[in-house]
């Protein structure tokens, strides 16, 4: 077990392992978190192993952000760059990204980062390629949640055509929520495809929707688009998996196709989706791990309703972050919008502001709640007598009926307690005991 500190590597009992890095220090102690210090270690376990079969001590000290492919550098760097590089022609060539679009794009490829340059060389010197994707750890899943039609879908084949053309042997999986979306996302994929120079020439796709880039018998990329249950995608894998729709896929099926491929070495999720209700598995689990400090995902989060508007429950109205609408989307459209959707103003949050809604099955709003409990509580009474408690189940009896009954005390010795029948025209039954 290792930690950096003072850009040296030592062991547990103070002695130096290596010699200085050459670079910043991405950990300046172990991580006090069970998660982070599990992907700290990930990271670190190789490169020990690595520099201690060097003579010399670390790799050699160079400019992060100024290393070309012709000055030969850390192997593995030229990929980083080739990335880069096939972007901005595939850009050039077809679509332009917005800023937001730019964001996730860079998010994705930073995230992905091992794959892109090579898992062998990722393993051999990890800060290295970590900082040159100006990252502080790899997130094994990273989620992007933003409003409809807001692009994602576009970054993540343009992403997928990108990292095809670039990274080696490179395996990707789309699992898409149906035949259409599978079929128009590799569409676009292929699309994007056509706007490198000579990529046609190595491209192919055969009739299981599998896309594939063959530029030697030992460098064959391919991109798989799926759509269907449980049974017919069990056995599937990739280096990266891209979720459509998180909200959208089956909690099942994620927990027995998608999420065991994690296990894998390196594995990378990336997720796009429009955020749901509370009472949605994966929008739950999003909330969690925004608020939690122990993170496992990498949160993007796209939303026209800024934290203060949301947590003083004026969410619909908000207007401060509509500076993050694209380019395409138009502001006098969005106020039309809100004034479709009126009588669905949770629907409207949700599909037109990119903010989680709130559990639709709840009897009670969250607002009523906090009103509740922001009361003074109350204190009890000196004397019982005269008294009236109420109580109520909201789900009790058959059906989910509720369930009503009350006591009331008449002197210290007798106690009324009244219970309403589930039919409504009969009237409440009466009990009095003696304690």
């Amino acid at each position: 077990m290792v930690c950096l500190c003072a850009s040296k590597l030592f062991h547990r009992d103070g002695n130096v392992c290596s010699a200085d890095l050459g670079v910043s220090p991405i950990f300046t102690h172990r991580p006090d978190s069970a998660v982070l210090s599990i992907l700290f270690e990930e990271q670190m376990h190789d490169f020990i192993e690595y520099q201690a079969q060097r003579k010399g001590g670390l790799v050699p000290n160079c400019r992060l952000h100024g290393v070309k492919k012709k000055q030969g550098g850390v192997p593995g760097t030229e990929h980083w760059y080739e990335f880069k590089e096939i972007q901005e022609i595939i850009e050039t060539n077809t679509m332009r990204l917005s800023s937001q679009q730019r964001e996730i794009m860079d998010s994705f490829a930073s995230q992905s980062v091992a794959h892109i340059v090579g898992k062998e060389n990722f393993h051999s010197n990890p800060l290295y390629f970590i900082q040159l994707a100006k990252i502080d750890h790899v997130y094994p899943f990273t989620n992007c949640v933003a409003t409809r039609r807001f692009g994602k879908s576009k970054v993540m084949s343009l992403f997928a055509a990108v990292c095809a053309l670039a990274a080696p042997n490179v395996r990707i999986t789309i699992f898409s929520t149906g035949l259409r979306a599978s079929v128009q996302l590799l569409d676009d994929t292929k699309a994007y495809m056509a706007g490198y120079p000579n990529a046609a020439r190595y491209m192919t796709m055969n009739n299981s929707r599998i896309l594939q880039l063959t530029y030697s018998p030992k460098d064959v990329r391919r991109i798989q688009s799926l759509a269907g249950g449980i049974a017919g995608n069990k056995g599937v894998g990739g280096s990266i998996l891209i979720l459509e729709e998180l909200t959208q896929i089956k909690i099942e099926y994620y927990f027995e196709v998608i999420l065991p491929l994690m296990t894998v070495d390196l594995t990378t999720i990336l997720a796009i989706t429009t955020p749901k209700g509370e009472d949605n598995a994966h929008t739950r689990e999003f909330l969690r791990q925004k608020s939690n400090k122990e993170k496992i995902f990498n949160i993007l989060e796209f939303s026209l309703v800024c934290d203060e508007c949301k947590k003083n429950g004026e969410s619909i109205e908000c207007q401060h972050n509509m500076h993050k609408l694209p380019p395409w989307k138009s502001h006098l459209r969005q106020r039309l919008l809100k004034i479709l959707m009126a009588d669905v103003p949770r629907m409207y949050e949700q599909e037109g502001l990119g903010a989680p809604g709130e559990y639709t099955d709840r009897c009670f709003t969250f607002e009523s709640i906090e009103s509740i409990r922001a009361n003074t509580p109350i204190t009890k009474p000196d004397s019982l007598q005269n008294k009236i408690f109420l109580a109520i189940d909201l789900t009790g009896g058959r059906q989910s009926n509720f369930a009503i009954a009350s006591l009331r005390v008449l002197s210290d010795s007798h106690f009324v307690v009244s219970r309403f029948d589930r039919r409504c025209n009969r009237k409440p039954r009466q009990h009095t005991q003696r304690h």
